[in-house]
């Protein structure tokens, strides 16, 4: 965090690797991430980049954005972005096993989720073919978070330029020009245009799955105990650490101790309780997936 070595930390190519760097160490891979995600209660609203390399990451792009000009940042985010958003429409097309094409104009997550067994992640036996499976949602789900991360850095990139222009008082400087310039252009109007176009043929994609005519039983399966003893390794990432109550009911029941942020246990049961948040219990006690509000 030291502010006198950004300008040669850019200079020399240091934020390409950062961004490099986030691609691939924000989560991990194969059937890990699966399950990862699988096992969120709400993944629409849950962070699934918590990891601490991925903070210290985020972090670090906030410090850069806070020191730099914003107009060469937003241009290297900006071309990041859209090599992930090529990569994406790859991984999209290899789950759904169509022909490969480039065209970005076709890019939808049409058809995506009849690609995904309806069964829990635990119930799918071993094979060749869903080893390839389990391949391809796992490198769709880390695409799909590396877009999000930089899509994030972005808007940190965004707004502490807006800061500064703020704090700079009446009257456009030479900076602020250019990236105000850099942020209504045509390119980068298309590459909104295409996030714009994943967020809404994703939801759709979504919404769909509830339309079907089994989905309702499936529901039923789902919410019933399981006769297998799962076993659910969880991680701390809140700050604060973890409250642990001895019973499932936040307001009803009393602390009886905390867990420690980057501590990680085994819950052996989770259920979603009166206020729809998703607990776990593990030896000490019931902790929450996440924290209400």
């Amino acid at each position: 965090h030291n502010e006198d070595h950004i300008p040669h930390f850019i200079e020399v190519g240091g934020f390409d690797l950062l961004l490099d760097l986030a691609l691939w160490s924000t989560m991990p891979g194969g059937r890990q991430v699966v399950a990862h995600i699988s096992c969120l209660s709400s993944p629409s609203i849950s962070n699934v980049t918590h990891s601490s390399t991925s903070s210290t990451l985020s972090a670090a792009v906030k410090t850069i954005a806070t020191h730099h000009d914003p107009q060469k940042l937003i241009k290297l985010l900006a071309a990041a972005l859209e090599s992930r958003i090529l990569h994406l429409n790859i991984c999209i097309k290899a789950l759904r096993n169509d022909r490969i094409s480039d065209d970005a104009e076709k890019f939808m997550c049409d058809g995506l989720t009849e690609r995904i067994p309806c069964v829990p992640l635990h119930d799918i036996q071993e094979s060749e073919g869903n080893s390839t499976l389990i391949h391809n949602l796992s490198t769709l789900f880390r695409s799909i978070i590396s877009v999000d991360w930089l899509v994030n850095s972005l808007a940190t990139v965004v707004k502490a330029a807006c800061q500064r222009s703020n704090d700079a008082g009446v009257g456009l400087g030479r900076s602020e020009r250019e990236w105000k310039k850099e942020i209504s252009s045509k390119s980068f109007e298309n590459l909104i245009n295409q996030l714009s176009l994943l967020h809404r043929s994703a939801l759709a994609e979504v919404c769909k799955v509830r339309t079907e005519p089994d989905y309702d039983q499936r529901e039923l399966v789902r919410n019933r105990r399981s006769t297998q003893q799962l076993v659910y390794k969880i991680r701390i990432v809140c700050q604060e650490g973890a409250i642990v109550r001895n019973g499932i009911d936040i307001d009803d029941c009393e602390n009886v101790g905390n867990l420690e942020m980057g501590e990680i246990v085994e819950a052996y049961d989770r259920c979603i309780n009166s206020s729809g948040v998703l607990r776990y219990q593990t030896r000490r006690g019931w902790v929450s997936e996440q924290t209400r509000g």
